[in-house]
């Protein structure tokens, strides 16, 4: 036990940011959200409705994983809760590959909560044996 919780405290609490997670995917997919600063924000409406057209290039499940990431992102710009995974500055990233992966394979919430601690654990070994901040890195880190 490396947290000092047990294996049902854990995928509890990962639950409960997985549920953060999939509200900030979503929140701006519809409405303008914009930043504190009032210059960023849109996007991730634009892009979930170019997904949902016909003549896409790439496929709706790529285009409504960029908008979902976008959306996440649009949220932690606005000060809306996050959950900053790896960093805040990639945050939409990983929620945004669970959700879309698990929304065409059909996973239920537990097998996105498995996705999220093998993601966990890859974040892991690359911390250990390098590093998550582009500051200390470079921002290709």
């Amino acid at each position: 036990m490396l947290t000092g919780k047990t294996k049902e405290e854990v995928r509890e609490s990962i639950g409960r940011m997985l549920d953060i997670m999939i509200n900030a995917s979503k929140i701006a997919l519809d409405k303008t959200i914009k930043s504190v600063s009032n210059l960023t924000g849109g996007d991730a409406k634009k892009v979930n409705m170019y997904a949902k057209s016909d003549h896409t290039i790439c496929g709706s499940t790529i285009n409504m994983a960029i908008a979902r990431a976008l959306s996440y992102s649009e949220a932690n710009a606005a000060m809306e809760v996050i959950v900053a995974a790896p960093t805040a500055g990639s945050c939409g990233i990983v929620p945004a590959a669970i959700i879309s992966g698990a929304e065409v394979m059909g996973a239920d919430k537990e097998k996105m909560i498995d996705a999220l601690l093998t993601a966990a654990g890859v974040g892991q070994i690359i911390a250990r044996n390098a590093t998550l901040s582009g500051a200390k890195g470079g921002c290709q880190a």
